[in-house]
């Protein structure tokens, strides 16, 4: 029986044998195919990957070009609105100072008008003073005169 069973069963495993190395091979095959696909896929992964990457750094350089730009505008909007507000404070400034004049004119003149109507009130005052000064000398002349008349009454 074992004879029978040996005979038997050796064709079939042989056949079973080949069968198997024949998948093998078509299993290294179909490995080794797979590697090349997932190799492939790697490096096509790689080069998108790389692309995207690129493309990264572009909007990336775009974006801080953009933000330079605006950064400029904003600086030089920013040096224009000082030149304004310097050019409105010389404006304000020169207009302080005319009005400043103008009232130092105004002060001066109202100053002068007054010492000029207080030099006439004086000029006044020194004829009256002197006027009645001669009505003082007068009146002592003539109060002395009374009085040597009246001297001279007595006298008689």
């Amino acid at each position: 029986m074992l004879t029978s069973i040996d005979s038997t069963e050796r064709p079939s495993k042989a056949i079973s044998l080949k069968s198997q190395v024949g998948e093998a091979k078509d299993g290294d095959e179909v490995k080794e195919r797979d590697l090349l696909t997932v190799a492939e896929e790697n490096k096509s992964l790689k080069l998108q990957i790389q692309g995207l990457e690129e493309k990264i750094r572009e909007i990336t350089n775009n974006t801080m070009k953009e933000m330079e730009r605006h950064l400029l505008e904003k600086e030089n909007l920013i040096k224009e609105m000082d030149r304004m507000n310097d050019k409105k404070n010389k404006e304000m400034e020169k207009k302080l100072q005319e009005k400043e004049e103008s009232m130092k004119l105004t002060v001066t003149n109202l100053i002068m008008r007054s010492v000029e109507g207080k030099e006439k009130e004086y000029v006044e005052l020194r004829g009256q003073m002197e006027r009645m000064e001669t009505l003082l000398s007068q009146m002592e002349s003539s109060q002395k005169e009374l009085e040597r008349k009246l001297e001279e009454i007595k006298k008689v």
